[in-house]
């Protein structure tokens, strides 16, 4: 259909221009995550109470990284595992107040670190010109969201891709549990022991001893845990419609 191609590329450039970190944002994550002090204890229990970060900071925190660390994701693979593991905990609440004691457990306890900062024009920028250009290119995440694709596309959340499938992100299997549509807890505990399986070998494929050994499977475990932990759509809008 005539006019296809060119709308496909609007909302291609929409959703990368969702995810574009402004100066002020690739300074914040140029001296606090790229520098490694998002792993200090007391911003890691920011970010295990918040869930990671809001939708948006998630995925463009992903983009930056895959540009600045040429696709090397231990960073966020090392984060995530640990997130995963709240999670685990919480899917396995019983007994029966078990859906009021999932949907406190899965609620957020804090602001996205990013976002609580409030950042404005720094008088001291930290990230060189170089620095910025690259932290706005998507193209690496986007490789590495597609070649491996075949891997995560079947654990995307329903409610984010707006198809039938079952499969919930945190934030919209809140929304189910309030509805009382979530169905068998027991369905969306396996996909979270499916994505914590390969995201901790991943993980492991980051040690000296290990290295090369990651499976495309295993690779693709980092944008399942950010998609489950903070929702899909940046990374849905930003890839090629094919």
């Amino acid at each position: 259909m005539p006019g296809t191609e060119k709308e496909k590329r609007g909302e291609l450039e929409g959703g990368l221009a969702t995810l574009t970190p402004t100066d002020e944002e690739v300074h914040y994550l140029w001296y606090y995550y790229v520098t490694a002090s998002i792993m200090v204890p007391h911003v890691r229990r920011r970010l295990r109470r918040a869930w990671g970060f809001c939708e948006r900071h998630a995925w463009m925190v992903l983009m930056v990284e895959a540009s600045l660390r040429r696709s090397f994701l231990m960073g966020p693979t090392v984060l995530y595992n640990d997130i995963l593991g709240r999670a685990a905990s919480v899917l396995h609440a019983g007994g029966p107040l078990r859906r009021m004691r999932l949907l406190v457990g899965l609620h957020d306890r804090g602001r996205c670190l990013i976002c609580s900062m409030k950042l404005k024009p720094s008088q001291r920028p930290y990230a060189a010109v170089d620095v910025i250009e690259r932290s706005r290119d998507a193209t690496p995440l986007i490789d590495f969201a597609l070649s491996t694709k075949e891997h995560w596309d079947d654990l995307v959340c329903g409610s984010c891709r707006e198809d039938d499938s079952p499969v919930r992100c945190r934030r919209h299997l809140i929304e189910d549990l309030w509805k009382g549509t979530a169905g068998d807890i027991d369905e969306h505990r396996k996909h979270l022991a499916l994505i914590r399986r390969n995201l901790a070998a991943y993980g492991r494929s980051f040690r000296w001893e290990n290295r090369g050994t990651d499976t495309p499977e295993e690779r693709a475990s980092i944008l399942e845990a950010v998609g489950w932990c903070s929702g899909w759509q940046p990374l849905l809008k930003m890839l090629p419609d094919k």
